[in-house]
């Protein structure tokens, strides 16, 4: 008699630099559990999100290289991946723009959606707005596209990243 182990869902609304952080480790923390992993997120190539996309060089980011890495375990692995790219011909930057570590993200997650269900972890990168979250007759939760498909899940996790200001309050002039 074999038994299987049923899978575990997991929906990310949110395909910038949290949510695609959280993907990549669940990926990793995963082990052997059958896992599906949803990153909702409308951009055709999640990874950088709004705060790691800025086409401007001068944006730079306020952490050295060296310091920086998507995972914890392994903290010199953004200078690594930098220290192959052409921004590094001559030498690794004292600091390097927005835009590079929003490229770094971006590779990350593609080499991790690119792979088969490895050890039984799926990922899958849904390009639409979440419009909704109802919950299901089972007690789960589904997320539902605009398209109207929904995508149930055990976990909903919400990585909206920040929202714009709200507008000033107080007196207006009128003219």
């Amino acid at each position: 008699m074999t038994f299987s182990t049923p899978r575990f869902a997991v929906t990310i609304v949110g395909g910038g630099f949290a949510g695609t952080a959280l993907a990549l480790h669940l990926t990793r923390l995963a082990g052997p559990l059958p896992l599906d992993v949803a990153l909702v997120e409308p951009r055709a190539q999640p990874g950088p999100g709004l705060a790691y996309s800025p086409a401007l060089p001068e944006l730079l980011l306020n952490v050295r290289p060296r310091n920086l890495s998507v995972w914890a375990e392994e903290p010199g692995h953004f200078a690594d991946w930098l220290a192959r790219q052409p921004e590094a011909a001559d030498g690794l930057p004292e600091f390097t723009s927005r835009a590079v570590y929003g490229r770094y993200l971006q590779q990350e997650l593609a080499q991790v959606l690119a792979r088969p269900a490895a050890n039984g972890v799926c990922i899958s990168h849904y390009a639409s707005s979440a419009v909704a979250a109802p919950l299901l007759s089972d007690g789960r939760r589904a997320v539902q596209l605009e398209s109207g498909q929904l995508l149930p899940s055990n976990a909903t996790v919400l990585a909206l990243g920040n929202f714009p200001p709200p507008p000033p309050t107080g007196p207006t002039s009128a003219t």
